[in-house]
């Protein structure tokens, strides 16, 4: 009888490692893979117009404009996403001295520089180095027009000539 009980359990062990190895490969685990790709935001914007205005000799109180100079400056959305382009100009200066840039002309060495977006409608850029807003969206590769126009002070404490830098900047709409 012992050998029939041992012939029985090693039965039962082979059946059970049977079943096992017959069953063991529906429990097996399956694996696939996820690709994932990503692009950093760019912001960019490119002057494609010659990007300098030469205003040239103005009078006192007077004005000029790149609409009358016909010196339209254009820029262009080269970041890779939708932007707004922000404007901002310096103050006027030279080795001789600096004119201030204000939100009207009635002031000794105070100048006034103007933008617009849409030829004619110009906003002032009343702070120097403040950004104000240009355009709302400008998409990818779009370009704009950016018009000037400057206003001379009523009165000078010198008359040399004055460099201004304006900058536009792309940023998130």
């Amino acid at each position: 009888m012992k050998n029939k009980n041992k012939s029985i359990v090693v039965h039962l062990i082979a059946s059970i490692l049977s079943v096992l190895l017959i069953c063991l490969p529906a429990l097996a685990v399956d694996t696939n893979s996820i690709g994932a790709t990503v692009t950093a935001q760019n912001f960019s914007v490119v002057i494609v117009s010659d990007g300098t205005v030469p205003y040239g000799t103005v009078s006192l109180s007077g004005q000029k404009s790149t609409i009358d100079l016909t010196d339209t400056q254009n820029a262009r959305n080269n970041g890779n996403v939708t932007a707004k382009f922000n404007i901002k100009s310096s103050n006027a200066t030279s080795s001789g001295g600096t004119w201030t840039i204000g939100a009207a002309t009635g002031s000794i060495d105070v100048y006034m520089h103007q933008f617009t977006t849409t030829t004619g409608n110009f906003r002032t850029l009343t702070a120097a180095d403040t950004y104000a807003t240009a355009t709302g969206s400008i998409p990818v590769n779009a370009t704009t027009t950016i018009d000037l126009q400057i206003g001379i002070p009523s009165s000078v404490s010198e008359y040399s000539a004055k460099t201004i830098s304006v900058t536009i900047q792309a940023t998130t709409p």
